[in-house]
């Protein structure tokens, strides 16, 4: 019964590396090109800026929020980092700028939502602001040096890759490691109960979603350099 118990609990654990693993198997014999090094790594890249979007939503859904709005802020936060990366400015100004106009997103539907209790349906405006920014055209005309963030990579490993790894390697420490990470998990898990324990529950709210407005200004600014336009 036990034992039983055990493998129930792994194959629930691990159902979804098993599908993987699966998928993975099932393309490359329907197309043997599917496993050649150069379209994992194209892969890889594509994956790699929604697995940093992931990554903030994650601090959002495990405090039991949602944000509906980060397809937006990478629109908004693109458009951003475009329009100051044509070669005026150091490359280091478009990402600033575009991690900080993500910040301001998720600090205004932190508070609407974590404070107001308003929907997360409603706190999604950024999409507008991009279009009306942009006058609904596409920027163009980015640096070759912007271009080149997204093209380049270290020891053959995409630049996009490791600006994943640095953010799972930042995020894991922070949820598992730190006692803000513990009051993460005590916001999803019990939003009454942590109230009463002492912890600012409306700060912690409006932080996750800081978190994830600024993982998504980085993947506007990312998402930017890879298709070398902004896309409103």
């Amino acid at each position: 019964m036990k034992d039983s118990r055990r493998a129930k609990a792994l194959v629930s654990e691990y159902f979804i590396f098993v599908i993987f693993i699966a998928l993975v198997i099932v393309l490359t014999c329907l197309k043997p090109s599917f496993i050649q090094p150069s379209n994992l790594v194209n892969i890889l890249k594509q994956a790699s800026i929604n697995g940093i979007l992931a990554f903030g939503m994650m601090f959002v859904i495990i405090a039991g929020g949602f944000d509906m709005s980060v397809g937006s802020t990478v629109a908004f936060t693109g458009i951003l980092a475009a329009m100051l990366g044509q070669g005026q400015y150091p490359i280091i100004v478009p990402l600033v700028v575009a991690m900080l106009g993500g910040l301001a997103v998720g600090i205004v539907n932190g508070v609407g939502i974590a404070v107001g209790n308003l929907p997360p349906f409603i706190m999604t405006p950024v999409r507008g602001l991009a279009l009306l920014i942009s006058n609904g055209k596409p920027v163009i005309g980015i640096s070759e040096t912007y271009k080149a963030v997204a093209a380049s990579s270290i020891f053959g490993i995409p630049m996009l890759a490791v600006f994943l790894v640095v953010i799972i390697v930042i995020c894991s420490f922070v949820l598992s490691k730190t006692v803000y990470g513990r009051r993460v998990y005590a916001c999803g898990g019990n939003l009454l109960a942590a109230k009463v324990s002492g912890i600012n529950t409306p700060m912690i709210r409006i932080s996750t979603f800081a978190i994830a407005g600024l993982l998504a200004g980085l993947s506007g600014f990312l998402m930017t350099s890879r298709v070398t336009i902004g896309q409103p």
